[in-house]
């Protein structure tokens, strides 16, 4: 189904011309050959002001210590972070401190919450700075599990200023996103129009930049060593979730986490990049994330990956779970409580050596790792999901706002429980000589939980793991309907093409009639490829 606007798109109100509002981009626009803009673009101006008496003036807080604008570099683009509003509202500088742009020089601050540095700003074109903007504007909320005004999302966008990777893949991401908005859940094998066979097009000349730039970042061992290059690889396993979501993502973690090994000994504070010293905190703030998204990732992603794929790294590679797991929820894509992740991981590594060594297991490993499953699967059954739905600690509790706040977060929280149930009792089943669980009931459970979260995009669009579980195991007709429209309801919050393949996946496991089977977790080769449903 196409996205119809609301009201009449911005760039044709601006030419005084009838805008037809039938999709995004509208038609007038594509006829014309212009940007269509929703809404006025951000501008992107040097200081406070465009015009007036108030043009090129900066205005800083009083802590902020001013620096010397750079001769070397002209035309630069100041974007600021969550705090710059904060600091325009702040007292101006003394007279001496204050600075009137002429041409292109500008000064900058130089806090904890400023990215550029004066000699390695990168100053994006007009197509990657609208690009950047509709990134701003229509993805960061999508990938994050609750909307604060902290959103290390955004922040990546000052860190792409002075890293060509990290740009481009932003570029990329919001390139294949706009393109995503011109299909249809339904259609199959859509014929494509001549619209979206441009933005298309338009996409994987993106792609192709970023990988680029990237290919040459990794060439140089300098930028090894820096957490912009390990953020460009994560995008790319974002852009495999709106492309398909099986087209490398298990590739690009690999890596990413051989980054990680590889820099572990050297990565210190005398190493890092010149943004990097200059930002301590939003420089760890970045790497925590990253590393949580990476663990997350890898947690669900090993449902399907390919045997002992997920965890066949070095163990020194091994991510610290404490400090992952116990790091700010908000700015998660994904906000599955550290217990179950951990329970995830368990099961599939479980399955992993079944699979390969189950016909030669003495009776003895047989017995220990019956009894090792059945305990996860109790402790599974016995946490509760409203008292710590998340593990967060003490100091982090003020995120909740009020109880019903909590209460959504815990049906979240009971929605991964019961997918990881089934997937432990369906692996369970390899070491119970015949025994099968009926999870009938597990299936309606879930259904009914996801009916109190269907006004709920925030939450909604987090449960996609699950909810492709439980429709592995769904018998009933009527039931199979309802998992799709909760399918389609998530393609309309994320426009993630790997939605549209999971629900394909899962008519087509139906029609073969193999609802019945309860080896799935086994014979993940059925479903073609290295499938990441998040």
């Amino acid at each position: 189904m196409e996205n119809r606007l609301s009201k009449p798109c911005w760039t044709c109100r601006n030419r005084h011309v009838q805008c037809d509002q039938t999709r995004m981009p509208c038609a007038k626009c594509i006829k014309a050959g212009l940007e269509c803009s929703e809404k006025r673009p951000v501008r992107w101006v040097q200081g406070v002001a465009v015009r007036g008496k108030m043009q090129g003036h900066m205005y800083v807080c009083p802590a902020d210590k001013p620096v010397a604008a750079s001769p070397k570099k002209t035309g630069k683009i100041v974007f600021k972070t969550h705090a710059t509003r904060a600091s325009i509202r702040g007292n101006a500088a003394p007279k001496g401190n204050r600075s009137l742009l002429k041409s292109s020089i500008r000064k900058r601050r130089n806090t904890d919450n400023d990215v550029l540095t004066d000699s390695t700003v990168l100053d994006p074109d007009q197509g990657s700075k609208y690009y950047l903007n509709y990134y701003l504007e229509h993805m960061c909320k999508d990938f994050v599990f609750s909307q604060t005004d902290r959103n290390m999302l955004k922040d990546l966008v000052p860190f792409s200023l002075n890293d060509s990777a990290l740009q481009k893949s932003l570029v990329a991401l919001a390139a294949r996103h706009l393109a995503n908005r011109g299909q249809s859940f339904h259609q199959v094998d859509p014929i494509a129009s001549q619209d979206s066979t441009q933005a298309n097009r338009k996409a994987l000349v993106f792609k192709q930049q970023a990988m680029q730039a990237l290919i040459k970042t990794l060439s140089d061992p300098i930028e090894l060593n820096n957490d912009r290059t390990r953020a460009s690889i994560f995008l790319f396993i974002l852009l495999d979730l709106m492309e398909s979501g099986s087209s490398g993502w298990d590739f690009h973690l690999e890596g990413a986490k051989r980054l990680l090994y590889l820099n572990q000994p050297t990565s210190k504070v005398a190493d890092q990049a010149p943004a990097e010293q200059n930002l301590p905190g939003v420089a760890k703030d970045l790497q925590g994330f990253l590393m949580r998204q990476l663990y997350l990732v890898e947690s669900l992603g090993s449902l399907f990956a390919r045997p002992g794929r997920a965890t066949s790294l070095p163990q020194a590679i091994t991510f610290d779970e404490h400090s992952i797991t116990h790091g700010s929820i908000d700015d998660s894509f994904l906000g599955c409580p550290a217990f179950l992740l951990r329970a995830i991981r368990f099961i599939s590594t479980e399955r992993d050596l079944l699979k390969s060594k189950l016909q030669y297991m003495e009776l003895g490993a047989h017995e220990a790792h019956r009894r090792s499953l059945e305990e996860m699967l109790s402790l599974i059954e016995a946490f509760d999901c409203d008292r710590s739905p998340f593990d967060i600690p003490k100091d982090l509790s003020s995120s909740f706002h009020n109880q019903d706040e909590a209460h959504r977060r815990g049906v979240l929280s009971k929605a991964y429980r019961i997918g990881i149930l089934i997937y432990g009792k369906r692996v369970l089943e390899a070491l119970t000589e015949g025994r099968t669980f009926n999870l009938d009931e597990l299936v309606l459970e879930l259904l009914n939980l996801l009916d109190t979260l269907r006004d709920d995009q925030n939450l909604l669009k987090c449960v996609l793991w699950p909810l492709f579980v439980a429709g592995l195991e769904c018998k009933s007709p009527q039931q199979r309907k309802h998992f799709v429209t909760h399918l389609e309801k998530f393609w309309m919050a994320t426009k993630c093409l790997n939605v549209i393949h999971a629900a394909k996946i899962l008519e087509d496991y139906w029609k073969e009639g193999a609802g019945n089977s309860v080896s799935w977790p086994f014979d993940s080769g059925r479903f073609g490829r290295v499938w990441l449903f998040m």
